[in-house]
């Protein structure tokens, strides 16, 4: 035999007949390892009631550990379905009981188990602070058997969330803040056993975040937290001296310090300067981060372009003070041309143009010439991707110029590296002729 219970099928359940309770039945005289309690032996023997009191669940889910005991998400998934229906309290229990028995020393499964009570508590409902109150103890009994970064990770999430949702409640808002401060200063006295990148993240303490940096220095996350309540001395000195040098693959990190710079009032140039930073550290990279790379340098003419029509970029990798400087600011008048094709200059010189660069500049550039000019550098990026390719003809035979896309089409079909390649190239090519 298979050694699994027939259950009925969904059709079936008003019909609910002896034949279903007479299996269950056997198969717990077969399956003496369930240990089934005197109750649930009772269940059983009385008919009709196998299924109502839960007997047959619990058989279900002693065999289904038995078959996947480290996976104790999934007795929590059992417990939540369980707690779906009526009168399987013990079943629900029966649960939790395993649990705490198998995952002593899992900080999740031990979260779980202190507010699983919260699952049969209204919010709106009276008892819903004792609850709460009960939950915070669990907590404590909790971190005093298992004093882990991880187990206060959880409990500071828990305070964290209650303290957002509790928002219209300013004295259970208060209650959990409190509880959030005190939990900071019990983590800083054992800050070796205590503090990890998620307690740092969720307690949002500035001392508890500087130390966490420094543990974790290439976290983004903690980064960011740090800076976004830091001074603007502060932002460029830990920008430059640490943050970025420690975590140099991190978006976020790029966006508040270019951010910061851009709104700073300093002048244009000082704020291409670090633009072309950027580019020189983010190119020691590796390629899983060419998007980074793209985005910077989309970033860098989408700003040039909005800056006012008075302000000048520079071909430099430094900042000129001899040179007349007009502070940044966002452009009242219409883009700022000259100074969004500088900026391109800029990235072809001190970077390594991406594929989106050259698209984010054709879109922007008004002029057929400057566009010419941008599309045959955007071919010789990657000389066998067709795309590009294909975009500057569609330009060129876009404004007429159909000599000049003849040999345009003769240079991509002689970089195309097979035969099949070029023969998908000229269906294309032709198929844009004939539109």
């Amino acid at each position: 035999e298979s050694g699994l219970i027939s259950l009925p099928a969904l059709d079936e359940e008003k019909e609910f007949d002896q034949r279903v309770e007479d299996q269950a039945m056997a198969k717990y005289a077969a399956v003496q390892a369930a240990e089934l309690s005197a109750e649930q032996r009772a269940a059983l023997a009385t008919p009709g009631n196998a299924y109502l009191q839960g007997a047959v669940a619990i058989i279900v889910f002693e065999q289904a550990i038995r078959a996947i005991p480290n996976d104790w998400e999934f007795r929590q998934e059992f417990a939540s379905v369980v707690a779906r229906f009526s009168d399987t309290q013990a079943v629900r229990q029966r649960v939790l009981d395993s649990i705490a028995a198998d995952f002593a020393d899992n900080a999740q499964a031990r979260s779980f188990l202190c507010v699983a009570h919260l699952s049969a508590v209204s919010s709106s409902s009276p008892q819903l602070v004792d609850a709460l109150r009960q939950a915070v103890g669990n907590y404590g009994q909790a971190l005093s058997d298992f004093d882990t970064p991880a187990m206060w990770a959880e409990y500071v999430r828990f305070l964290a969330q209650w303290r957002d949702v509790s928002a219209g409640e300013e004295s259970l808002r208060a209650y959990f803040a409190a509880l959030l401060k005190r939990a900071a200063a019990q983590v800083a006295e054992q800050k070796d056993a205590r503090l990890s990148e998620a307690v740092a993240l969720e307690l949002a303490d500035g001392d508890l975040l500087a130390e966490a940096t420094l543990r974790f220095p290439v976290s983004d996350a903690l980064w960011c937290k740090r800076l976004r309540a830091a001074s603007d001395d502060d932002v460029e000195r830990l920008c430059e001296s640490h943050a970025l040098p420690a975590a140099p693959h991190a978006q976020g990190l790029w966006d508040l310090w270019l951010s910061w710079a851009e709104r700073s009032g300093m002048p244009p140039a000082r704020v291409q300067a670090k633009y072309l930073a950027a580019f020189a550290r983010t190119s020691q990279l590796t390629s899983e981060h060419s998007e980074l790379k793209a985005y910077l340098q989309i970033r860098f003419v989408d700003w040039a372009w909005a800056l006012p029509a008075s302000a000048k970029l520079h071909d430099v990798s430094h900042y000129e003070e001899e040179e007349e400087e007009v502070p940044c600011g966002s452009s009242a008048a219409g883009p700022n041309v000259e100074a969004f094709r500088r900026a391109c200059q800029s990235v072809q010189r001190h970077a390594f143009p991406t594929p989106g660069f050259y698209r984010r500049c054709l879109e922007l550039e008004p002029d057929a010439r400057h566009k010419t000019t941008l599309h045959e550098f955007a071919c010789r990026v990657n000389e066998s991707d067709t795309r590009p390719w294909l975009a500057y003809l569609q330009f060129l035979v876009d404004e007429r110029r159909l000599d000049a896309a003849a040999s345009v089409f003769w240079r991509a079909s002689k970089a195309l590296p097979t035969d099949d390649d070029r023969e998908a190239f000229d269906a294309l090519y032709q198929e844009l002729l004939r539109k």
